[in-house]
């Protein structure tokens, strides 16, 4: 055998192998699609609960981002919710409590199990959850206010009303085979 033959079968096994790894390494990647969403985050919106403590002749503004990623082990997605809105001062802690309630709420009528529930109305709130295939949380950023300007359709509040910002957070991982999961719930008593 010449080296140019040698060279010729070397660059040919070399581009056999590239090919192989390169099928292995697909097969490896779980991509997302429809079926690695759960139905909390194709159908969860806190609109409903937003609506009962939105002032009377008040806008606001919503909006929402999804974005999905394949990964080796498990497909990831993730839906944001970041409205501004203009509420009552005094509704600040019921509105975020309700939030917390609901997003509880909905997950258990989509079965899910809560792994784990923390956080308070004024730092935020974060809920943890497996359903079928999926490892999930939801973080409720704490609200934060913003210039009433910054809503287009009204810029002056009444007294005791404020413009806020919401930042609710759905990150979701869907696994090929149902995730093995150890929990640890700390929990701090005072006395």
């Amino acid at each position: 055998m010449t080296s140019t033959q040698k060279l010729f079968f070397g660059i040919l096994l070399l581009i056999v192998l590239l090919g192989f790894a390169l099928l292995v390494n697909q097969r490896l990647y779980v991509f997302p699609s429809p079926e690695t969403e759960s139905t909390f985050l194709k159908n969860y919106t806190p609109d409903r609960v937003i609506g009962q403590f939105l002032c009377d002749g008040c806008s606001s503004e919503k909006l929402s981002t999804v974005s999905s990623g394949a990964g080796r082990e498990f497909a990831s997605h993730e839906r944001w919710f970041e409205p501004r809105l203009t509420i009552r001062a005094q509704d600040w802690m019921p509105m975020m409590t309700a939030l917390d309630d609901d997003i509880a709420s909905h997950l258990a009528r989509q079965g899910a199990k809560i792994l784990n529930r923390s956080g308070d109305p004024r730092d935020g709130f974060r809920t943890q959850y497996t359903v079928g295939n999926t490892f999930g949380d939801v973080v409720v950023e704490p609200l934060k206010l913003v210039d009433a300007a910054s809503l287009a359709a009204r810029s002056t509040l009444s007294p005791g009303e404020v413009t806020v910002s919401l930042r609710i957070a759905i990150h979701e991982k869907w696994f090929k085979s149902r995730p093995g999961l150890i929990t640890i719930e700390v929990t701090n008593h005072p006395k």
